[in-house]
């Protein structure tokens, strides 16, 4: 007789933010490697030309953990509802 235990994935959520006192690339691994380091948090693209992140995280993890997090670093985070959002004024 075999027992099968099938573990149900967590759904996958993004987010997106756009932070205030990114100044070189130190800040960007800085926030990026704190971001990853928090359990639930699948990955964190940051990026110092559009000071930003696109955050995959699992059902866990919410908006105000990821805003928490950048904030203790002493950064700013406001939660975007797009990948584009932040750039929708330039055009």
């Amino acid at each position: 007789m075999s027992i099968s235990i099938v573990m149900a994935e967590k759904p996958m959520r993004k987010f997106y933010f756009q932070i205030e006192g990114i100044t070189c690339t130190s800040c960007v691994t800085h926030i990026k490697e704190t971001l990853e380091a928090i359990e639930g948090i699948n990955r964190a693209d940051v990026s110092y030309a559009n000071a930003s992140a696109d955050v995959d995280t699992s059902s866990s993890v919410n908006a105000n953990d990821i805003i928490g997090a950048i904030g203790a670093l002493g950064y700013t985070a406001q939660e975007r509802r797009s990948p584009k959002a932040c750039c929708a004024s330039e055009t």
